[in-house]
């Protein structure tokens, strides 16, 4: 599970359903959670947690897309398995992990000092219950 610490910079609620706007290193994401009330307000430390197997990558990223969470990284490492490749991630200070296929990172043509964008909808990004961070 990939963990980035940040901070809650906004809430809109409606209908049980809460976008919480999180400002993480220099990035703004969004995540979404359910519920009678919002899991934290504005302000509150927290920590985003997301599968590795959530993050899709792209390259030369053009255009409107409905995904919220896009993230601009460098590729620190590739490693090639037989069907999956695991990519390390950096985004300016911050570290993250994606799993994608073997086919995927060779169509990409995906290598180390490479910038790709990371992308993660927002309801893959969770709310860890007790990771908080000062």
């Amino acid at each position: 599970m990939n963990r980035l610490p940040g901070f809650v910079t906004g809430v809109h609620s409606a209908d049980g359903i809460h976008l919480l706007q999180v400002r993480v290193g220099e990035q703004h994401c969004t995540a979404l959670a359910l519920g009678d009330a919002a899991p934290a307000g504005v302000g509150t430390p927290v920590t985003l947690g997301f599968r590795e197997l959530d993050v899709a990558l792209a390259r030369d990223l053009v255009g409107d897309i409905s995904i919220r969470n896009i993230l601009p990284c460098v590729v620190d490492e590739l490693t090639l398995g037989a069907l999956m490749a695991r990519v390390a991630l950096r985004c300016g200070q911050l570290r993250f992990h994606a799993l994608i296929t073997r086919q995927s990172a060779l169509r990409l043509q995906l290598a180390a000092g490479m910038a790709v964008s990371a992308l993660i909808k927002s309801h893959a990004m969770l709310l860890l219950p007790g990771e908080h961070h000062d």
